[in-house]
């Protein structure tokens, strides 16, 4: 063999063993390698009757929780139907719940805005009683607001339009901390190739913006992908959850101008969504433990994906305890996208299954 060839093929032997390198640690970091069991641990009664509860806010004084729900499939086709969908708010009263009972959905959807594609949801309640309800409508890349709903007696009333302009790439989940100001997450993501290129190669362009009620501006930065985000109870921290990174970031929050800095995070160690805070302060986290078998599931390429929930509660070292309270191969409910709890129950919400789960906490 001539020299030449054989630099050509040992150039080959190493550019073949790199890329089986980079697929291990993509594999790996997309939790592929994970066993994932049913764990059983929780009693699940399983409720069908809604598309895609993605999210889940909850009025824990009144016992009711909103749910943004969508026909998320047909969204993302190619159908003409697509383009006249339109995804609703549903009311879940849950003051008289008991495993088992029956439930019922309210519509609570407004007849405004008329395209309104509903994903994170974020409940804020003023010192004088009154509620707004914040969702993020992600009509498309060229389409992407927070709506912002006064909470009436009799469901939803329209209050404004917040447009995100051309700097946000895709707003995936929101936290509302005032009448008109909010948080809300940038994933950076347009598409399957664009989530894909991010992922695989950790790129950190992902963000979190502040809107103070005129202007909106980014205020904390170097996500791989930003996603599910809450507050504590006293308005001076915030969370926000890194599904790439699979991990938790904690922020101390300035009230005053809504600054966020960075004071810890927390590796999680799978597909981390939506994030809630639970009365005594937990945080619920719902997951996917194996990213891309929810990638393919999202996209009708395999039938079922894994739903993990997680009760994780900080230290004061910027650490934390982390707890897997529910898991399931998918056959109850795929891919869980929210986890709410109230009382001795917590609520699991899908992205894209047609289902929603009420499970008893032990």
């Amino acid at each position: 063999m001539s020299r030449r060839n054989t630099i050509i093929t040992w150039f080959g032997v190493f550019f073949l063993l790199g890329l089986s390198a980079f697929g291990v640690r993509v594999w790996s970091q997309a939790g592929q390698f994970t066993t994932v069991k049913n764990l059983n641990s929780n009693a699940c009664q399983i409720y069908g009757g809604i598309l895609a509860p993605e999210d889940i806010a909850i009025d824990r004084g009144a016992r009711i929780a909103y749910i943004s729900s969508l026909d998320r499939r047909l969204a993302s086709s190619q159908s003409a139907n697509a383009s006249t969908l339109r995804g609703t708010i549903r009311m879940l009263d849950l003051s008289t719940y008991a495993p088992g009972a029956e439930i019922k959905y309210k519509d609570v959807t407004p007849d405004l805005p008329k395209r309104f594609y509903p994903l994170g949801l974020s409940l804020f309640t003023a010192a004088d009683g009154t509620r707004r309800l914040f969702v993020v409508n992600q009509v498309d890349a060229n389409s992407q607001s927070v709506e912002i709903f006064r909470v009436t007696s009799s469901g939803l009333a329209y209050e404004k339009s917040v447009d995100l302009g051309a700097n946000v790439a895709f707003a995936n989940d929101v936290l509302a901390v005032g009448p008109d100001q909010f948080y809300v997450t940038d994933s950076s993501i347009s598409g399957p190739v664009s989530w894909a290129v991010n992922f695989a190669f950790q790129r950190t362009s992902s963000k979190v913006f502040y809107f103070n009620g005129e202007k909106l501006a980014p205020v904390a930065t170097g996500f791989s992908m930003a996603n599910g985000i809450a507050m504590s109870k006293n308005g001076e921290e915030v969370y926000v959850l890194d599904t790439s990174a699979r991990s938790l970031r904690f922020f101390k929050r300035n009230i005053t101008d809504g600054v966020l800095e960075d004071s810890g995070v927390l590796f999680i160690g799978t597909g981390v969504d939506n994030i809630d805070v639970a009365e005594d302060g937990a945080l619920w986290i719902a997951a996917h433990p194996r990213l891309m078998d929810f990638a393919m599931y999202s996209a009708g390429l395999k039938s079922t994906s894994s739903s993990q929930v997680i009760r994780a509660v900080k230290d004061t070292a910027g650490g934390g305890e982390v707890r897997t309270v529910y898991l399931d191969l998918g056959e109850n409910i795929s891919g869980s996208s929210a986890a709410v709890a109230f009382d001795k129950f917590f609520i699991i919400g899908s992205a894209m299954d047609n289902k929603l789960a009420i499970c008893t906490r032990k």
